[in-house]
């Protein structure tokens, strides 16, 4: 027994030791297990013989590793594979269980399913264009909207799975249009996310951050250049906040690139939204320089103004971020500090004051109000403003409220649990 126990021990000693070398505590755990079991069978070592001798060669082993891989082959793809091997270990599992939650979603459906969209139908027309590749119709539709409804309908075109070669063809055909730039730059972002994906940092093997480092720079040269053939489009400007971001680039060029959107369209609600996630601690910035943000956009605002939804955002963002940071205790008490509440209030009656009922837009807006109510506990706030809403749902915020686990394959399931514990939609 005391032998198995020096076992276990030696073995949660090696795992924390490698960890905190930078590499894989699953492989070379596996890997010292291997030796052990070797020790035994092969050289009929005792249990804690073949302990010792294989914590040893183990360490010995890593530091060979750490010395070869790093000095001489650094690029290698054998040695990049068992450096990041916990980091693809932990993203198969992922998978797995993402293709089970599918299959189950194809049988439960949600009780109410949220609007893709919003069900916009000039945006159906738009996106039938695009995939039948009408460029000149796509330029025309986008063109012809207003400035809100225009930033609308490219964040809508973000959402789909046209993928950067589908723009290739036009940008050829149209090499001095802005326009099909700015949708090769925001789908190759689009893209460079999907490589990294959505987990934290910690998880994703350094490989995939090339290859979304490579794609975040490829689309910045395609927003530099729709600047150049168009320097009134708010834009690009917008997309490279993101490129930004993602570059993990000095916030002076965040403010740069905001101030020459806000010269194009002061109101660009999408633009605004960026810049106060461009500023949060998660991305670099702080609480403090989050809320100084939103505090100074909406301090002049008349009433019914859409920006007003960046004060709920930024108050969502920081209960998001103590989640993060393991502050269990202020994320579970922070819609019900009166201090947080009353800012919210402050904003949320500001803002209704001044509409009769919500464009597209707005509905971004009421469903961020609709979430801070609903994690106060406040149902009764959260129900009139849920049937508003009604199916015009957006899937920021209410994919954060957790439950049920297919939440994690459509937000709709989410937002049924939320409508049923309102008494909405019944």
């Amino acid at each position: 027994m005391l032998s198995y126990l020096t076992l276990l021990i030696v073995l949660t000693v090696f795992f924390g030791f490698v960890e905190k070398q930078d590499q894989s505590g699953t492989f070379w755990t596996a890997f010292l297990l291997m030796i052990f079991y070797v020790l035994m069978t092969v050289f009929e070592q005792s249990i804690m013989a073949a302990t010792l001798i294989a914590a040893a060669l183990s360490v010995a082993a890593v530091y060979g590793f750490i010395l070869i891989g790093y000095h001489f082959f650094p690029s290698n793809i054998f040695f990049r594979l068992i450096h990041d091997f916990d980091r693809y270990f932990r993203n198969w599992i992922h998978k797995i269980i993402m293709g089970f939650l599918h299959v189950i979603a194809f049988f439960v459906k949600p009780a109410v399913k949220i609007q893709k969209h919003f069900n916009n139908k000039r945006y159906q027309v738009l996106a039938n264009a695009l995939q039948k590749e009408r460029w000149q119709r796509v330029t025309e539709i986008i063109n012809q909207a207003k400035p809100e409804q225009r930033a609308l309908l490219i964040s809508f075109i973000e959402d789909e799975e046209f993928k950067p070669a589908h723009y290739e063809k036009w940008l050829e055909q149209e090499p001095e249009n802005a326009l099909p730039y700015i949708l090769y730059g925001n789908a190759m972002v689009t893209e460079a996310w999907e490589v990294r994906g959505d987990s934290t940092a910690d998880t994703i093997p350094m490989s995939r951050f090339e290859e979304f480092w490579k794609r975040l720079a490829v689309a910045q040269n395609a927003f530099y250049h729709a600047i150049s053939l168009d320097e009134t489009n708010p834009e690009p400007f917008n997309s490279l906040i993101t490129v930004t971001m993602g570059l993990s680039q000095e916030q002076d060029t965040l403010w740069e690139y905001f101030v020459q959107m806000i010269k194009r369209d002061r109101d660009h609600y999408f633009g605004h939204q960026s810049m106060l996630t461009a500023l949060t601690p998660k991305w670099g910035g702080s609480q403090e320089k989050m809320f100084d943000f939103a505090r100074t956009i909406v301090k002049h605002l008349p009433e019914g103004h859409v920006l007003y939804g960046l004060i709920p955002t930024a108050h969502i963002e920081q209960w998001l971020y103590y989640s993060m940071s393991d502050d269990d205790l202020a994320h579970e008490r922070y819609f019900h500090v009166e201090e947080n509440m009353t800012e919210i209030n402050r904003a949320f009656e500001a803002y209704t004051k001044g509409i009769e009922r919500p464009d597209e837009i707005g509905y971004y807006v009421l469903n961020m109000f609709a979430f801070c109510f609903y994690q106060q506990g406040d149902l009764s706030k959260t129900r009139k403003l849920l049937k508003v809403i009604g199916k015009q749902a957006t899937e920021y915020p209410w994919s954060y409220c957790g439950e049920p686990f297919l939440s994690h394959v459509d937000t709709s399931y989410a937002y049924s649990k939320v409508c049923k514990d309102v008494g909405v939609f019944e």
